[in-house]
């Protein structure tokens, strides 16, 4: 989140950050073109274009919400407080603080 807020939000930098997951992506899509064309029967052919449909569609899911993301960045961009993020990111945030838990007092 800070490095989107220091260089703006950018597709570019989500795609790389998710290049890994992407790759699994077409390589299974790629697994399953391969398989739909090797096999002649009808059950297999379904089950290939069912998954690449999954495929197609989780990836539509995926473009479609980093070009919304991208459309609402300006306006998340003012409501964040952006002192608190940078205090969470170098551990100085609510998660680290201490905390004092004290026992229940026991029924007689």
């Amino acid at each position: 989140m800070l490095a989107q807020r220091a260089k703006g939000y950018s597709l570019a930098y989500v795609m790389r950050k998710s290049a890994l997951r992407y790759a699994i992506h077409i390589g299974l899509l790629s697994l399953f073109v391969i398989w739909f064309f090797a096999t002649d029967e009808l059950c297999y052919k379904g089950l290939c274009l069912w998954g690449l449909g999954a495929f197609v569609g989780a990836l539509a899911r995926d473009f479609g919400w980093l070009r919304r993301i991208k459309a609402q960045w300006p306006f998340t961009e003012k409501i964040i407080n952006w002192q608190t993020v940078e205090d969470l990111a170098e551990g100085r945030g609510y998660a680290n603080q201490p905390t004092h838990v004290t026992a229940l007092p026991r029924r007689a």
